[in-house]
């Protein structure tokens, strides 16, 4: 499934405190979602191998991911409302089944390697391609419709929306900050 694949790539997170605050803030949005019969989790990660860098990301039927990173750079309640109601629009718009559906490879390739039992480095790099491809960006329409979505939530939660616009410049100065990066 998506989730081990998830799990084999990040490092779960259990600060106390920032587990709190994540819980604290994702029951809130939960509660004033249009789609309350989704099991809503709330994960913070780090990846196994390589630098942490700020994302959120969500899957089918709720699980929400949110770097150490990322929330390093949040600064209030109203900023994680509106990080995690973005990506809650994600899910209950379906656009994560929607990206599902264009990568099936992902699950062909593990179906495939697991009746050959083959690792070889092909199929083992076709899986990660097809597993990379999975958070790569939705397109301009989904991100405008989770936009709307996590705007409403974050609203009828009882937290300010245009916390948005200040994390979102702070993240814009985060990014712009790091030194450029080759990718092979």
């Amino acid at each position: 499934s998506v989730s081990k694949q998830v799990e084999k790539e990040f490092n779960v997170i259990r600060d106390p405190k920032l587990l709190e605050q994540v819980d604290r803030v994702g029951a809130r949005l939960v509660a004033v979602t249009d789609r309350k019969e989704l099991s809503y989790r709330f994960t913070i990660v780090e990846p196994k191998e390589g630098e942490d860098q700020p994302n959120a990301f969500a899957l089918p039927g709720g699980p929400i991911y949110a770097t150490g990173a990322l929330l390093k750079l949040i600064r209030s309640d109203d900023e994680l409302a509106a990080v995690l109601g973005h990506e809650m629009g994600h899910v209950v718009a379906k656009h994560t089944v929607k990206q599902l559906q264009g990568t099936l490879g992902l699950q062909l390739l593990e179906i495939l390697a697991a009746a050959t039992r083959t690792t070889d480095a092909r199929t083992s790099q076709g899986m990660d391609l097809a597993f990379t491809s999975l958070f790569m960006e939705y397109s301009q329409g989904d991100e405008l419709q989770a936009d709307r979505l996590g705007v409403k939530y974050t609203k009828l939660a009882g937290y300010n929306p245009s916390a948005a616009i200040t994390f979102m410049e702070r993240l814009r100065d985060y990014t712009f900050k790091q030194p450029n990066r080759q990718f092979s």
